[in-house]
């Protein structure tokens, strides 16, 4: 079958509508798909708050598992907010979803670092505990021990 018959056949009949279909579904995948990834993304996201929360429900229940240690409260401050890295294309300037309305395709979330570890505890007052407890933090968290203070609770 040449080029010729092939467009004819295609024009009269089914052909054409599955072909306008198609465009016509290409067209709005183009148009309202970006705004569906935005809207994903957005759920996805995590809070610096919720982050920082579950960094202190973390911490508190690795403190309560150690010996001596109990009522355990924890304050955490970060330094700073989620950074988000970008894809560009060759020319630096950044890769879009679905058009110039769309956000840019984020390549990588990096979270804020631990400024500083408040613990308040029973048993936070001794000497040894407050080492202990200060080594376990700076450990699994990677603080330095200048940021991390342990007192007793009342």
């Amino acid at each position: 079958m040449d080029l010729k018959s092939k467009l004819s056949s295609l024009a009269s009949g089914k052909g054409l509508w599955i072909a306008v279909a198609a465009f016509a579904l290409g067209l709005l995948l183009m148009i309202f798909g970006g705004s569906e990834t935005a809207e994903a993304k957005k759920g996805s996201e995590i809070s610096v708050e919720r982050y920082a929360a579950a960094l202190e429900a973390d911490i508190a229940a690795l403190c309560e598992s150690v010996s001596g240690v109990s009522r355990v409260t924890v304050a955490v401050s970060l330094s700073g907010g989620i950074e988000y890295v970008y894809a560009t294309d060759s020319k630096g300037d950044p890769v879009t979803l679905g058009g110039s309305s769309g956000g840019g395709l984020i390549v990588r979330e990096k979270l804020p670092e631990i400024a500083g570890v408040g613990v308040v505890c029973r048993g936070g007052g001794d000497p040894e505990i407050q080492r202990r407890l200060i080594s376990l933090i700076g450990a699994a968290y990677g603080v330095s021990s200048n940021r991390i203070f342990i007192t007793e609770a009342r």
